[in-house]
């Protein structure tokens, strides 16, 4: 589903104030780094989070704070009106935090634990031996 005509959900960044695109996901979302968006500023809305509702920006109408607690993939905001109307969703692309060990990292992690000792990573149970 599009947005309104004429309705904006913009994202406020370190570089910036940006529009978020109804048509596809939108990137640049990462888990533990805290977001606000702002809503169209002629009506008071609600925005919800994979159908969560956020917090407000303290003293703001229509400006409000995320933080995804995890690596989500891909979630949907959607904007509703004082009477519930959806005014649009968007589909905002989450990535992991940069500090997660990546897929090359575990997978060596895991060949070390394997050349230290196998039983470590594959156990002793009767099945599970060679």
């Amino acid at each position: 589903m599009a947005a309104e005509s004429g309705i904006a959900l913009r994202v406020r960044r370190d570089d910036g104030i940006h529009a978020l695109d109804a048509s596809r996901p939108n990137e640049g979302f990462a888990e533990l780094q805290q977001t606000s968006f702002i809503g169209p500023t002629d009506r008071e809305c609600r925005l919800l989070v994979d159908d969560e509702p956020l917090g407000r920006v303290e003293g703001s109408v229509n400006e409000w704070s995320w933080t995804p607690g995890f690596y989500a993939g891909e979630v949907r905001a959607e904007l509703l009106d004082a009477d519930d109307r959806s005014l649009g969703v968007w589909l905002l692309d989450v990535s992991p935090d940069r500090g997660k060990t990546g897929r090359e990292v575990f997978a060596r992690m895991v060949d070390e634990i394997l050349d230290f000792d196998p039983h470590l990573v594959i156990g002793e149970e009767p099945a599970r031996r060679r």
